[in-house]
């Protein structure tokens, strides 16, 4: 049996959480949810390497993942502060290297790496940046995983990738835990890790329904018995969202509010399909179907933002009673 992982997405401002407010009382509102999470039992709190706000585009507060999370370090003792970054040909592997080094140390070894391949297209294109093709982003992504590894371990690094390349790096300080754990969003489950070889990384990040994380298990498996990795060394996590409602009726009021669907282009029945939303009896069956198709880790962002109620009921009302995972049985070898 393995203990189920509980982290939060912080709410940075990228979703438009803090629009309306001023920095100070935006900062404040961040702060208060990380070390609200550290006391609630959350293992780890997420940042994203974004400077805007999504799906729609507006001036309102977004704070910087890596300023956050290091001033969120000097606030906080236990819990782990996971960034969710932008892999090369975007992002320059040895400044990600740097960053997260940097941050382990000042956290006292608390670090956690998550990369993407996908997303921010339109702010790239605000700030003047090529959007590259999906190809070349995952290219770059296995680049940035292998360079980031060996610049937390040798002494200085050449590197000469299609995406990433260095020439007798230097990446000091190193990292206290000397290999700290890096995840992998993986947006189509039904072919996890394609294009990535497993015992590169210690977890994958699925968006996704049940069935969709459950074909994701079961493919991971035999990628993992065909690279000769333990499956149960890799982390699944599922990323979603979620509201808790006191009843049905506020629930269904609040998928009734014209923004909760046109915002976010889904038909309530499909956002529910794939999130944690209703009362907490509801949550608590939705939750364990996801733990039944094989997710071990869930990374929550709470649509009630700023609002913390959501958060407690979570961890004080669900995770309770919900029966933990088993790891997958490994796939038959062929006689």
């Amino acid at each position: 049996m393995r203990k189920l992982r509980w982290d939060l997405v912080l709410p940075q401002g990228t979703n438009l959480e803090l629009a309306g407010t001023g920095g100070s009382e935006a900062w404040q509102t961040v702060l208060r949810a990380a070390i609200e999470a550290e006391r609630l039992g959350f293992d780890t709190v997420w940042a994203r390497d974004r400077t805007e706000t999504s799906p729609r585009r507006e001036p309102g507060p977004v704070f910087d993942s890596w300023t956050a999370l290091a001033a969120i370090s000097q606030h906080t003792d236990r819990i782990r502060l996971g960034h969710l970054g932008i892999s090369a040909p975007v992002g320059d592997a040895a400044v990600l290297a740097k960053r997260a080094a940097c941050l382990d140390v000042m956290s006292g070894g608390r670090m956690t790496l998550g990369l993407d391949a996908d997303g921010g297209t339109a702010e790239l294109e605000a700030h003047g940046v090529p959007v590259p093709t999906p190809a070349d982003r995952r290219a770059g992504l296995v680049e940035t995983v292998a360079a980031v590894r060996r610049l937390w371990t040798e002494r200085s690094l050449s590197f000469g990738g299609e995406h990433v390349r260095l020439n007798r790096a230097f990446s000091f300080p190193k990292p206290v835990t000397g290999r700290p754990g890096v995840h992998v969003v993986d947006n189509d489950p039904g072919t996890p890790l394609s294009w990535l070889d497993p015992a590169e990384i210690d977890g994958v990040v699925w968006r996704g329904g049940p069935s969709q994380v459950a074909e994701g298990t079961r493919q991971l498996a035999q990628r993992c018995v065909d690279a000769g990795v333990d499956p149960g060394g890799i982390e699944r996590t599922v990323m979603l969202e979620c509201r808790i409602f006191d009843t049905t009726v506020d629930r269904d009021r609040w998928l009734a509010m014209p923004h909760v669907v046109i915002f976010w282009s889904e038909h309530p029945d499909l956002y529910m399909g794939r999130n944690l939303v209703g009362t907490p009896d509801a949550v608590r069956g939705q939750v364990q179907r996801y733990v039944d198709a094989g997710a071990t880790r869930f990374v929550v962002w709470f649509r009630d933002y700023p609002e913390l109620g959501s958060v407690r009921k979570l961890m004080t009302e669900v995770v309770p009673d919900v029966s933990g995972p088993r790891e997958p049985a490994a796939p038959a070898l062929a006689a």
